[in-house]
């Protein structure tokens, strides 16, 4: 298990997923790696499909305690639907190529932090093989002390 402290974002992708027994070994590059933010800026997380090209492609939100919740679909050339919860502040966008989806959180925040997987199928994550995680850092603000006057 993957344990993001609660003064982080922690964003993390994993391969797309194909259903067992499908003969195709499917390959997806993420970036950036890492992201360190303050509060308030925009996380953007990005996903290709390199061998396969799927019609429908998926986003989901892992959250402790809370199991696995879909933010978004996307079927080709159509825009994007949200599911409750995530009809603000969330973004997805698919390129012309339409192999490439981007996950944009616009504003961060800490309840904003879990595990993000693209798989551009409904099958259930855990028949991903996840990779090292991309993490988005949130430091908490920073607080100015001044000394008192002598």
């Amino acid at each position: 298990n993957h344990h993001v402290p609660n003064t982080e974002l922690g964003l993390l992708s994993a391969d797309y997923c194909c259903p067992p027994g499908f003969p195709q070994k499917a390959v997806i590059t993420q970036e950036p790696r890492s992201i360190i933010t303050g509060t308030g800026s925009a996380a953007l997380m990005r996903c290709e499909q390199e061998t396969t090209d799927y019609d429908n492609m998926y986003w989901y939100q892992n959250q402790e305690g809370q199991g696995l919740r879909l933010i978004s679909s996307q079927l080709r050339g159509y825009s994007a639907t949200y599911e409750e919860g995530y009809r603000t502040g969330f973004h997805v966008n698919r390129t012309a190529r339409d192999k490439i989806s981007f996950l944009e959180i616009q504003v961060p925040k800490r309840q904003d932090q879990g595990v993000y997987l693209p798989p551009p199928l409904t099958v259930p994550p855990r028949l991903c093989h996840t990779q090292a995680p991309p993490s988005l850092t949130v430091p908490p603000p920073t607080v100015s002390h001044t000394a008192p006057p002598h």
